[in-house]
């Protein structure tokens, strides 16, 4: 039957019986507006602002950005009220019975919810420029950004309208409409990702972190994907950043979310069209797709049950995992089956599809146990890695605060050499190894007798560095830079003489030191100042820039002839700290290096330039020693204040 009512009278009428709609689009815009305001009042409100930090934040502030959460949650309830009429019996009855297609129906309540959010934005859009011109800011380049700001807007109003459209229109009930758009927003990029999460975390022995592939999840959900970008990412939609060149970064994840409004808002149209009137009041509209919403909630939801049952049982044994995953899929498949029927009989129901579910979640978890994925072995062929890099105790920290030019570890054909003996080593049983030497260990004290007196010698760490192979296996934690921009990260628990044979390889290679330590490569027109300690006093140092560029020349020409068998077993007799500025701080950022007591002409230079590089503890007037955590039959802490003692021990102290 043809309409007569025509859709301007059909429109009105719609947005007529929405005011809920229309108040809560004006707090959002009036919160939008109080947000910028207080951004820009935040910045100016610093003793020493600039007007360049300033229009800064008005950059930031005028595009997109964290507003774009209260902008989902409003384009959800754009849609539960547009939509809610079908979840009643009496107004689907009489809105069917108008002479009104359902395609007529679809238009309007899409149409009234844009337009009212569209209208409200665009005043939002003219105020923040209105008072960006007052202030002075008012350029091309903010407008610029305003305008891409207001299509983000868009895209994730879009985003979260159609997905919550989509789960009213499946549903016949308002609560289970609103838990179907919490779950289609974050089963992929939440779910999905924290159930692969756990399942490494838990059966990978050399698991560091989820592979960068599983990112690919959060473009599951174009919302999650929306606020995602808009947390700490505005910057990158910038008119200055677009004029470095359009890149795949922003290209992909636009054309992504684009593509899931379009098919969101051609599914809704069509899926409207079918429902059945008599629907409402229902859980589901469609009873065909019950099964597969059921499966795909319940594995992700059972494997966080084994994962909480393992953690609640201190981890003791896997097996926890196997029986979590158990009767989280009973649970959960008899839970999700109540709210499907409206009933608590409902339990119990599907008993085979529930087993058949729960033999599919134990399959998977088996699947990780088992490592069928060769995740524990992994070491990729030397054709399809860049580089490797690779850490452990006595390198931590250090490319954290790595501030020289972006290099990734061993490359050429030193790389090769890695991967064979980190694929020895993995494939090597360690049982025939010989046992580590477990005397000197950390905070370790012991009196022995020499040369006719009786001494305290300490075993320690210096700076965190283990000096004796005191445990039976080190972990090496690699990260295999891919050929095609992949990185692979993994943290071997290798026996202590593969470990050492892996390490002292790299440690060899020029790549590896050049990722390793700043100084190689990192321009020194940054470095601030230098300063010399050997922890039992500070100097800093007065250099000019050719006596400065003189000693780091030096000290690396002698770190060159370093090896890793030094490093790990010699105490430094001191260490360079250098100061250097950084784009992140206001303040400079400490880098240090070891110095050791072969690096002979680094330590006449300091010598001569006022340093006391040589000295000891044996050069200190000392006048006690406290000994805490003695480990001896009468064990406890002691002190010593004897002089002659102290004379026979500080010489021995390290």
């Amino acid at each position: 039957m043809t309409s007569k009512i025509s859709f301007s009278k059909l429109l009105k009428e719609n947005l007529r019986r929405r005011p809920g709609m229309f108040a809560l689009t004006a707090v959002y815009t009036f919160f939008g507006i109080l947000y910028y305001i207080i951004q820009i009042q935040n910045a100016m409100a610093f003793d020493g602002w600039t007007r360049a930090e300033v229009y800064d934040v008005v950059l930031t502030s005028i595009g997109f950005n964290e507003l774009s959460i209260p902008c989902a949650l409003l384009g959800v309830v754009a849609a539960v009220s547009g939509f809610a009429y079908l979840h009643s019996a009496k107004k689907t009855d009489f809105y069917h019975s108008l002479p009104v297609k359902r395609r007529e129906f679809f238009r309007v309540i899409v149409t009234g919810s844009f337009l009212v959010f569209g209208v409200f934005l665009l005043a939002v859009a003219v105020i923040e420029l209105a008072i960006a011109a007052a202030l002075g800011y008012c350029t091309v380049e903010a407008l610029a950004n305003l305008l891409l700001g207001v299509v983000c807007y868009l895209l994730t109003y879009a985003s979260a309208f159609f997905t919550a459209a989509l789960a009213m229109i499946l549903t016949g009930h308002i609560v289970v409409g609103i838990l179907g758009t919490g779950v289609f927003i974050v089963w992929a990029p939440v779910l999905l990702k924290c159930m692969v999460g756990n399942f490494q975390q838990i059966f990978f022995d050399t698991f560091v972190s989820p592979p960068r592939l599983l990112n690919l999840l959060d473009y599951g959900s174009p919302v999650y994907r929306m606020v995602l970008y808009s947390g700490g990412k505005s910057s990158v939609y910038t008119l200055r950043r677009l004029t470095e060149g359009i890149t795949w970064q922003q290209v992909v994840p636009a054309a992504v979310v684009c593509f899931w409004i379009v098919a969101l808002a051609f599914l809704c149209r069509k899926l409207f069209e079918i429902r059945p009137s008599e629907a409402a009041g229902n859980a589901m509209a469609f009873l065909k797709i019950n099964p597969v919403i059921r499966v795909l909630l319940v594995i992700p939801l059972a494997s966080f049950t084994g994962y909480f049952l393992y953690s609640l049982t201190l981890s003791a044994s896997k097996i926890w995992v196997f029986i979590g995953v158990a009767i989280g899929a009973v649970l959960f498949h008899g839970v999700i089956e109540c709210i499907f029927q409206f009933d608590v009989h409902g339990l119990w129901s599907h008993r085979r599809q529930m087993l058949a579910t729960a033999a599919v979640a134990l399959c998977l978890t088996a699947t990780f146990y088992l490592d069928i994925y060769g995740y524990d072995t992994y070491v990729p062929k030397a054709e399809q890695v860049n580089s490797v890099m690779l850490e452990e105790n006595h390198f931590n920290g250090r490319q954290s605060f790595f501030w020289g030019e972006s290099e990734h570890g061993v490359s050429g054909k030193e790389k090769e050499e890695i991967l064979s003996l980190l694929r020895a080593a993995l494939y090597t049983d360690s049982e025939g190894d010989v046992a580590a030497d477990t005397t000197k260990v950390d905070g370790y004290y012991e009196e022995v007798e020499e040369n006719g007196a009786v001494v305290a010698q300490y075993y320690s760490n210096y700076n965190g560095m283990d000096l004796s192979d005191s445990q039976e296996d080190k972990f090496v934690q690699v990260t295999y830079y891919m050929k095609d921009g992949r990185q692979i990260q993994r943290n071997f628990p290798l026996d202590t003489v593969s470990a050492n044979e892996v390490l002292d390889a790299a440690f060899r290679s020029e790549s590896y030191r050049k990722s390793l330590y700043s100084l190689y490569t990192a321009d020194r027109d940054k470095v601030e100042s230098i300063a010399w300690n050997n922890q039992i006093s500070t100097m800093p140092l007065v250099l000019t820039e050719k006596e400065r560029n003189e000693l780091l020349d030096i000290y690396l020409s002698e770190l060159d002839t370093l090896t890793y068998e030094q490093m790990r077993t010699v105490v430094p007799s001191g260490e360079l700290t250098v100061f250097h500025d950084t784009d992140v701080y206001n303040v400079p950022s400490e880098d240090y290096y070891y110095i050791y007591p072969t690096f002979t002409k680094t330590i006449e230079y300091l010598e001569g330039k006022g340093c006391p590089a040589r000295e000891t503890l044996a050069d200190v007037n000392i006048t006690q020693i406290d000994f805490y955590g003695y480990q001896k039959e009468d064990s406890g802490d002691r002190t010593i204040t004897d002089p002659e003692r102290i004379e026979q021990i500080k010489g021995h102290l390290q």
